[in-house]
């Protein structure tokens, strides 16, 4: 946490610098792995961290009220490529996962390897979306209830509303390089991530922020 106030930076869950390590608990107690992703979720009237330590098959959660350190979904030093969908405890997660983005029931949507999937609060993973290209999810953020996803480095970016997640929608599509111009013609060097609002689409190309504006 950093006071910017104070202009202090203070460590408030973990207590080590050892990996592979995961051990639940309060605050200083827990112990963390490689975190690979962070989103914060509404639950009730907590403000919940969800972290991704995907490559060690876990998301763990920190209530920011209690500070409490808790595993939600995936099993310790168990990943599979394809994931698998199924209870706390038992589904499985892909090794990479990207943004975890609130549903508004307190459980999030993120990227995982290459599928977008679902955690709820309770655990139960679920895998809502396979891209039309077999590349990892590289970005994924929300606008409304639609999800829009990014694949590959290209700058290319699908949506689906979540109502209908077996329907996918392209919004824009890139090419590898570096250049402005249409969807399919406009080149990205690598893109890495992305946000929306109801009009523009923001995509992080490597050292670059891009903007393609939504019809």
């Amino acid at each position: 946490m950093i006071d910017f106030a104070a202009g202090t930076v203070q460590t408030i869950a973990g207590s080590s610098c050892e990996r592979a390590t995961v051990a639940n608990g309060t605050m200083t107690t827990a112990k963390f792995g490689d975190i690979l992703r962070v989103g914060l979720v509404k639950q009730g009237s907590h403000q919940v961290l969800f972290l991704g330590q995907c490559a060690q098959g876990v998301i763990r959660t920190m209530n920011l009220t209690t500070g409490v350190v808790a595993t939600l979904a995936g099993v310790f030093g168990m990943v599979d490529a394809n994931g698998v969908d199924g209870p706390a405890g038992t589904g499985l997660l892909g090794s990479n996962c990207r943004e975890f983005i609130d549903d508004g029931n307190g459980g999030a949507y993120f990227g995982n390897n290459n599928r977008i999937r679902h955690v709820d609060a309770s655990g139960q993973l679920s895998t809502l979306a396979l891209p039309p290209a077999t590349a990892s999810i590289v970005g994924i953020a929300k606008e409304g209830n639609r999800l829009f996803y990014q694949t590959g480095t290209t700058g290319t970016v699908f949506s689906f509303e979540v109502s209908t997640p077996t329907i996918s929608a392209t919004e824009f599509v890139g090419v590898r390089g570096y250049r402005d111009g249409m969807s399919g013609k406009a080149e990205f060097y690598e893109s890495r991530g992305i946000e929306v609002t109801a009009n523009e689409l923001y995509i992080i190309d490597f050292w670059n922020i891009r903007r393609v504006w939504r019809h």
